[in-house]
């Protein structure tokens, strides 16, 4: 059997081969785009299995209550660390596989916050890593975050600098509130306005590759259209591809 070099895509088959598999996962793209245009139009171009409505609602909710936890809790750290009063306290550790581990730690009645640089030994985890941590009751871990919310390349040295980090967490964090927030108070059990562009390139993909769930629906003609026409496109494309894969394999057998 022939195999696979460079000089398999001077066949001009292969290269149709791949052209038409590109153009194939380009159609899934447009299609993706116009669903979610039409369903930022108009919600009810579109209807959702009820289950999965409520879940995706839950899911909002239970987001919205999360930020609000963290907004609360960093705007409590961000007023404690612009008082003048306010102390902080620095740690390092080493440990297996770690040459430093430091921390910037600032405390209130209830809650702890620690700012977390440290540099890696074991192989894949080699490297600097960095954290801002919120502790409750016992040391457990309520809040913690990462990149790309938390960026910041090095420890802080003083209560402004670790202020000038929790703010920035803090406005990320009020962003992501006010977005969240935004779809949960424009929920719409029949028509609900919480579904995203990543929902309709998953809407548009089963439909061209003919899977059909049934948990997102056209609900309007013009949807149907575009639905009925990108199944037919699909199928013409797979046609080709089936074709081309017979001319390209079977001689080589």
């Amino acid at each position: 059997m022939e195999s696979f070099s460079p000089g398999w895509l001077q066949d001009p088959k292969h290269v149709w081969l791949l052209v038409v598999f590109f153009t194939y996962l380009l159609v899934i793209l447009i299609y993706s785009v116009i669903y979610y245009l039409l369903y930022q139009h108009n919600p009810g171009f579109f209807l959702a299995n009820m289950e999965i409505t409520e879940s995706r609602k839950y899911e909002i909710d239970r987001h919205v209550s999360s930020l609000t936890d963290q907004v609360e809790i960093m705007q409590l750290f961000y007023d404690y660390l612009s008082d003048d009063q306010a102390t902080t306290e620095m740690e390092s550790t080493t440990g297996p596989g770690w040459h430093l581990r430091r921390s910037i730690v600032a405390k209130t009645a209830d809650y702890t916050l620690v700012h977390l640089y440290s540099w890696s030994e074991l192989g894949y985890a080699r490297g600097y890593t960095h954290s801002l941590q919120v502790l409750g009751d016992e040391n457990s871990q309520l809040f913690s975050w990462g990149k790309p919310l938390f960026e910041f390349w090095g420890l802080p040295s003083n209560e402004k600098e670790l202020q000038e980090i929790v703010g920035r967490v803090l406005s990320r964090l009020e962003s992501q509130l006010k977005s969240f927030s935004r779809r949960s108070e424009r929920w719409d059990l029949r028509h609900p306005t919480v579904w995203t562009y990543i929902d309709f390139l998953y809407f548009s993909t089963i439909t061209q590759t003919t899977v059909g769930y049934g948990d997102i629906l056209p609900n309007s003609t013009i949807v149907r259209i575009f639905v009925m026409s990108q199944a037919l496109l699909g199928i013409a494309l797979l046609v080709v591809v089936i074709n081309l894969s017979f001319n390209v394999i079977g001689p080589a057998l």
